[in-house]
């Protein structure tokens, strides 16, 4: 059993969260609110699917390729608009993101990566 002491900063960073968000309605306007929404969206896809996906073991790599897909298509979208400069954007990323996902699937192989980082990981199997 572990027992932390720290202080509470609740309502500090509630305070500093509403100042930051203000400050981008004031410079961005529609924008700002447009982007306020993709980042609570953000919020939800990750919270909602990609923690409870990889604690119910699924591949991390797979999910969290599927959940930037998911968060890059929407955020870019509802920030940006649909434009010829945000399909070439989303396209872009998403390439990226595919070979990122491959790289990363080869070399948790390649490297046998199986997430047992100490013989105390080995017990629990």
């Amino acid at each position: 059993m572990a027992n932390y002491s720290d202080a509470v900063r609740t309502q500090p960073i509630l305070i500093l969260v509403v100042i930051c968000a203000a400050a981008l309605l004031v410079v961005a306007r529609w924008k700002g609110l447009r982007s306020l929404l993709a980042l609570a969206f953000s919020f939800l896809v990750v919270i909602g699917y990609i923690i409870p996906h990889i604690i119910h073991g699924e591949d991390p790599v797979r999910v969290s390729i599927i959940g930037a897909m998911i968060l890059l298509v929407v955020t870019l979208y509802l920030t940006y608009g649909w434009n010829l400069k945000t399909h070439a954007a989303v396209f872009s990323i998403l390439v990226a993101l595919v070979l990122t996902g491959l790289i990363s699937s080869v070399f948790v192989q390649v490297a046998r990566l199986i997430g047992n980082g100490n013989e105390d990981a080995l017990y629990l199997i």
